[in-house]
């Protein structure tokens, strides 16, 4: 699956995407509304509802962060997997740092911050979808 056949995909289930990334485990379109369209590249549906029931539990834990919130999943033809998503604010730290793969200081901070992710994961205590995952 290339990008412009993930975006054909996304225009025969009735959005109009309009490409943002190709993430690690797959192509971001923005189809409107504040919603994004995620055309997975290897998870099966199931896998993804897995994923969405653990959101859903970190979202009501006391984390000094967003986490995603899958709002639906789609299994189009073809053996897909898309999931519709509400848009988080900020940009990827990992776009910041090809930005700027020499400014030590961007490092180190994206350092602390993802350091912060797991420490705030870890004090939300147990929660049991990730065990599924």
């Amino acid at each position: 699956m290339d990008v412009d056949n993930a975006q054909e995909s996304l225009r025969r289930l009735g959005f109009h995407p309009q490409f943002v990334a190709d993430g690690m485990e797959g192509f971001v379109f923005d189809i409107g509304d504040t919603l994004l369209a995620k055309v997975w590249h290897t998870r099966a549906a199931s896998d993804v509802r897995l994923l969405r029931s653990f959101y859903s539990e970190l979202s009501g834990r006391p984390l000094p962060y967003r986490t995603p919130r899958i709002r639906d999943i789609l299994e189009p033809p073809g053996g897909l997997t898309v999931s519709i998503e509400e848009r988080l604010p900020g940009v990827p730290l990992h776009a910041l740092l090809l930005r700027e793969p020499d400014n030590d200081v961007l490092w180190r901070e994206g350092m602390r911050a993802v350091v912060s992710v797991l420490t705030a994961l870890d004090a939300a205590g147990d929660v049991p979808a990730a065990r599924e995952l």
